[in-house]
């Protein structure tokens, strides 16, 4: 089940999450909207399955010519097959404040911020890696210099 309930998020990405959630529900209550910020914007942009599951469906009903609304969107959703929580889709919905152009750069600053974490955890996991390495060739260098001193012998 696509669930992000906000018991479930975070600390640090309620932040992005929310905003997220405001800009959806926003572009629900006022579907005109959408062309303001729908090119600047991609599914990954969201951070959350259930953000992106409903991009995902309003870029369809856009893209088709349908209404963006939250009954459409609703309706998508439960015609793709997908399970979610009707009640957190709700919740998005009556966040309605902001203006989309100013939450839209929300969103992808938090995208921005995920992939940026994603890099740092790799950076952290190569340099544990080639500390690993580091040990395994100075273990080697020390068994190949006792291996030599008893030769010599």
């Amino acid at each position: 089940m696509v669930s992000d309930s906000y018991d479930n998020v975070k600390k640090d990405d309620f932040y992005f999450d929310r905003r997220e959630a405001e800009l959806i529900g926003r572009l629900m209550m006022s579907p005109h909207e959408l062309p303001l910020v729908a090119s600047e914007l991609e599914v990954a942009d969201f951070g959350t399955p259930l953000h992106r599951q409903i991009w995902r469906e309003m870029g369809k009903l856009y893209a088709d010519g349908k209404p963006v609304s939250f009954v459409s969107v609703l309706m998508a959703l439960e015609a793709s097959g997908v399970e979610f929580d009707k009640k957190h889709l709700t919740e998005i919905a009556e966040l309605t404040i902001g203006s989309v152009k100013l939450l839209a750069p929300e969103v992808l600053l938090g995208s921005e911020k995920r992939r940026f974490e994603e890099i740092a955890k790799n950076i952290n996991e190569t340099r544990q890696a080639l500390f690993d390495f580091y040990k395994i060739q100075k273990d080697r260098f020390k068994l190949r210099k006792k291996l030599d001193k008893s030769m010599q012998t």
